[in-house]
């Protein structure tokens, strides 16, 4: 399987403090990644390097075989983003906030609609095409924003804690949407989570603890122990069990 992020000896330091800490992980296309950790961990450090939004302070970075050091543009064009923080407006309605957000990147007003007319129709957005973002439930919203970084047609979509906030009900929604695009448009989905259950919805599991990967590994070959007669692990008990492993070294 060709790589659609590879991570080598990644660092990023503030002052003297380091984040991160010589991270190295890879995550093959199409998979649906899960960065798993703690807050603290680096988990949104991370991501918003993998984003281009954070200059790293050593290590390597390639996301569709491309180069961050000499080709940052084009991994731009590659990328969908989705922040913790809401960056829409309120005040304007849905389909509003799409078009001046797609229009950042798309000059073709004729473009522009016929994207726009996409989205909504892959997300099942219809009926909130022309509600107030502010009258939309927490799901709803987030729907939204994963739309508006749908625009650019990327190949990768990075989500920084995509349910926090959320209700069981938005949850899986928002999840419900994350699978389809994943699955109908083979989009890349790495996102940071520090619910152990999310985990659940990937097939790829990295888990990072205070800037260290502990683990990066295909999920179903994770959870299945060969030494035990097979048993299946949860998340839970194996990330316990690496803490455990942690503190008897120290």
């Amino acid at each position: 399987m060709d790589n659609c992020i590879a991570v080598q000896d990644l660092i990023k330091q503030f002052h003297k403090n380091t984040v991160v800490d010589s991270i190295n992980f890879t995550v093959g296309k199409g998979q649906i990644c899960a960065f798993l950790g703690p807050n603290g961990a680096g988990k949104s450090t991370t991501m918003k390097m993998l984003a281009t939004l954070l200059n790293k302070t050593n290590g390597k970075i390639m996301i569709e075989g491309l180069d961050m050091d000499i080709q940052s543009g084009e991994i731009k064009r590659k990328l969908g983003v989705v922040f913790q923080e809401d960056v829409l407006d309120g005040s304007l309605t849905v389909e509003e906030n799409l078009y001046y957000r797609g229009g950042l990147y798309i000059k073709s007003n004729k473009e522009l609609y016929h994207k726009i007319d996409q989205v909504v129709t892959l997300l099942e957005l219809q009926k909130l095409r022309n509600k107030k973002y502010e009258t939309c439930s927490g799901g709803q919203k987030r729907i939204v924003q994963i739309g508006r970084a749908l625009l650019t047609n990327p190949k990768l979509l990075l989500l920084d804690e995509p349910t926090i906030g959320l209700d069981p009900l938005a949850r899986t929604l928002v999840w419900k949407v994350l699978r389809k695009l994943n699955r109908e448009q083979q989009i890349t989905i790495f996102f940071t989570t520090h619910y152990m259950e999310e985990t659940d919805y990937a097939n790829h599991i990295c888990i990072i603890h205070e800037g260290k990967i502990l683990l990066c590994q295909n999920r179903d070959r994770l959870l299945r122990n060969p030494w035990r007669d097979n048993k299946r692990f949860t998340i839970h008990e194996i990330y316990l069990d690496l803490l455990a492993r942690i503190e008897e070294y120290d």
